[in-house]
């Protein structure tokens, strides 16, 4: 599945997600940090941070994807609450 959001400068589209299906039920998801999930500045929206709860909740495993080295991603893994 792909869920079009608004991009973080909220003027063009951006792909936020692909999910696994089975059945429908989302198996994992993948997301890219810069530029989808977060704006340039590393904000995340209320939106992005609302859909990863939800995530969790639903113990589906969400997996981020960056070009950043793992110090620099450290910061934003953990303002989601993920590990």
């Amino acid at each position: 599945m792909l869920k079009k959001t608004k991009g973080p400068s909220n003027d063009s589209p951006s792909v936020i997600a692909y999910g696994s299906y089975n059945k429908n039920k989302i198996n994992i998801v993948f997301a890219d940090i810069d530029g989808t999930l977060s704006a340039k500045n590393d904000e995340i929206s209320d939106n992005n941070i609302k859909a990863v709860r939800k995530l969790n909740e639903c113990n589906v495993p969400l997996i981020l994807t960056t070009a950043r080295c793992y110090d620099d991603t450290l910061p934003i893994i953990k303002s989601l609450g993920q590990n």
